[in-house]
């Protein structure tokens, strides 16, 4: 199955995948402040586990886990 053909899995799944196709989710989650400041307080007051650290975002839909990630100290 290539990354892209969400056909052969369960129509459950390919829903919940096919969710982030759109930009709205990406919004919503955004706006949802309490969840997006919740993980930047996180990360910025463990600021030792990110310095001079190579991050990898995988989920990479907005990037704004790779962002607090950097402030936090990461070198990448």
């Amino acid at each position: 199955m290539s990354a892209t053909d969400k056909t052969t899995l369960p129509f459950t799944e390919q829903h919940y995948f096919s969710s982030y196709d759109h930009f709205g989710i990406h919004e919503e989650m955004l706006k949802d402040t309490s969840r997006t400041l919740s993980y930047r307080s996180a990360m910025y007051k463990n600021k030792h586990l990110f310095k001079d650290k190579i991050v990898l975002d995988v989920g990479c839909g907005t990037g704004i886990l790779s962002m607090f990630a950097v402030k936090a100290g990461a070198k990448h």
